[in-house]
């Protein structure tokens, strides 16, 4: 008994374990099997223990020997001990015995449990113990297993086919009006729609209505907003998954979720089905043999039947969004499939102005606040980057008590969401503070004095994140190419904070301080080297990440353009230290400088602008 207290206690355990681990990593499938069958043994032995025949004491059992009213008596030899199951005026009882003898302890000589009973006259019957308790556990256990994992299997089958894991909205509100600084994507589905409700008839040009849209660009772009307003649009179903809602902890449940998809879509068209992170199920099919891989294609496969299969889809129009476009199986974006792929790109400065306007929409804006000037300096916001600022804007006017929300605030959302979070409690020693300020004036300074860096926006001290200081830099307008020059440029002001640590502190004073600045430049080099063809002794040839990693005149050339850039920032804050100086001192008594700061100090105090 003791050593099957010891296994059940074991196995629970083990199944705590084995529950969070199922939980966390959806493929682990062997550790699901594994845990519904221990509980299923569990439950057994647990039902089996219930049905077990009351215990008796072992003084009161030899009493009731001794006074005849044991009728008979089932011994089974356990490890530790002897079981006996008596039948004492009709009803079963159980008493443990020791081996070695019941009679030490008054004194007598020791009897052995057989002997008492056949003293008695009691009918006696040996079995082996073992052997009894499989056979019991397998009468009880065998059904109640089974009929567990009936019920497990119906019970998973029926929620792969189900629809509680699809998103299903029969009236979406969203209109393409509600949809702002995606002016391009916007007339494609537009069309779509118009294609979707017959507003445009191609049945003169026999053309047909495109079966699946595929949208792509950086996450935050507003791409199921778009969906969204398509359904809303054409006044259908929007049925809404998730490329990671496929995975199913039963071989096979993937491909029956992408059934049960498709069936429900049938049966309540016309609609739309949305696929968002569309790659964790339309990724290029593996050549692995494992069983991840093949549940992985088999899910793949059986998509790419129900979208261009053996099915009627009419009125049914497939909506998958990524940011990972690249990584998509050919198969999935061949004509009809996903027949038009709209990009959906980061917002212009116009259309970051009429995001901003959707988002301050019903919020109280002070006079001072101008909305294309927030739109001007924040290039490289997405629609939900500029919704984050707005709602951190609001958050900021509430902390002082204010019903609208003012230019400074916006400011000061600006700052954090380019920044982080400012980090008020790291209390820097003079030493570091002396540090971290002549490294961001290097950079302030390199970026004031380098033709075709962006302009400098802020300069802190302050750490914010990570960073024990930061340069803020804004571009004036937005980038669809970037040259040459700006690209060295660009690495000189990165290489500048450790150029000015070593020019004011000496060599063996530089600091860690320049792991990012080292990243962003090694990054940067790279491309340059080996996708760029900014290199005359690589050439114009495109090299893959593996070959360059491995290639030792790949990693010279880049070293050397990073040398390069490090050698010009030394020679600029060099010949500008005054400047330098001005700006450290500024930052260390203000602790943050505006860019307009930087550039006053630097027009008065430097000599020269870097060659």
């Amino acid at each position: 008994m003791k050593f099957l207290k010891i296994a059940k206690e074991a196995l629970r355990k083990q199944g705590r374990r084995l529950l969070s681990y199922s939980r966390s990593h959806p493929n682990a499938f062997m550790a699901r099997f594994f845990m519904s069958f221990a509980l299923a043994i569990m439950t057994a032995w647990g039902t089996y223990t219930i049905l077990q025949p009351p215990s008796m004491p072992l003084t009161t059992f030899l009493e009731q020997v001794d006074a005849g009213k044991v009728e008979s008596a089932t011994i089974s030899n356990e490890i530790l001990n002897w079981d006996v199951d008596a039948v004492i005026g009709g009803k079963g009882y159980y008493v443990m015995v020791p081996p070695d003898g019941i009679d030490q302890a008054e004194g007598n000589q020791s009897r052995n449990i057989t002997q008492v009973l056949k003293a008695a006259g009691v009918k006696i019957e040996f079995v082996d113990g073992l052997r009894s308790k499989i056979e019991k556990m397998g009468t009880i256990a065998a059904p109640i297993v089974m009929v567990i994992f009936v019920m497990l299997f119906f019970f998973f089958q029926m929620k792969d086919s189900s629809t509680a894991w699809m998103k299903i909205v029969k009236d979406v509100k969203v209109k393409f009006k509600d949809v702002a600084g995606a002016d391009e994507a916007k007339g494609e589905l537009r069309e779509v729609m118009q294609l979707m409700t017959g507003e445009l008839d191609f049945s003169a040009t026999k053309a047909r209505m495109p079966r699946g849209v595929l949208l792509s660009g950086p996450p935050g772009t507003g791409k199921t907003l778009l969906a969204k307003a398509l359904a809303g649009e054409a006044g259908t179903s929007f049925i809404a998954v998730s490329g990671s809602d496929f995975r199913s902890m039963w071989y096979g449940g993937s491909q029956r979720r992408v059934r049960a998809l498709f069936d429900y879509a049938r049966s309540n068209r016309p609609c739309i089905i949305f696929i968002d992170e569309f790659d964790a199920i339309g990724a290029k099919r593996s050549e692995h043999n494992d069983v991840i891989s093949k549940e992985s294609n088999g899910t793949l496969n059986q998509l790419l039947v129900e979208m261009d299969g053996f099915h009627n889809n009419d009125g049914i129009t497939i909506i998958a969004a990524t940011n990972l476009a690249d990584q998509l199986d050919p198969a999935v974006t061949r004509p009809g499939r996903l027949d038009r792929r709209v990009e959906v790109g980061l917002p212009t400065q116009n259309g970051r102005e009429a995001i901003l306007v959707v988002h301050c929409e019903g919020r109280a804006m002070a006079q001072d606040v101008s909305l294309s000037t927030v739109a001007r300096g924040t290039p490289g916001f997405s629609g939900a980057d500029l919704a984050n600022l707005v709602n951190e804007a609001a958050i900021f006017a509430a902390r002082d008590g204010r019903a609208e929300i003012r230019s400074v605030d916006l400011e000061a959302a600006k700052n954090k969401v380019i920044m982080g979070l400012e980090r008020k409690s790291l209390q820097l020693t003079e030493e570091d503070r002396r540090l971290t300020a002549w490294h961001e004036a290097g950079h302030a300074l390199a970026a004031c004095l380098t033709e075709h860096s962006d302009p400098v926006h802020t300069a802190t001290i302050v750490p914010h994140g990570r960073a024990l200081g930061m340069v803020v830099s804004l571009p004036e307008r937005d980038r669809v190419s970037i040259t040459l020059a700006k690209l060295r440029d660009d690495l000189v002001v990165a290489m500048a904070g450790r150029a000015a640590e070593a020019e004011v502190f000496g060599d063996d004073m530089i600091t860690s301080g320049a792991e990012s600045d080292i990243q962003f430049a090694t990054e940067r080099a790279t491309a340059m080297v080996t996708r760029w063809g900014f290199s005359d002794a690589i050439g114009m040839i495109r090299i893959s990440d593996s070959h360059a990693a491995n290639d030792q005149s790949v990693k010279e050339e880049i070293r050397d353009v990073v040398r390069k850039a490090y050698e010009r920032a030394r020679s600029l804050v060099g010949d500008n230290r005054t400047a330098l100086d001005r700006i450290a001192e500024a930052l260390l008594d203000q602790e943050t400088i505006s860019g307009e700061q930087v550039r006053a100090i630097a027009a008065v105090n430097a000599v020269a602008k870097a060659a």
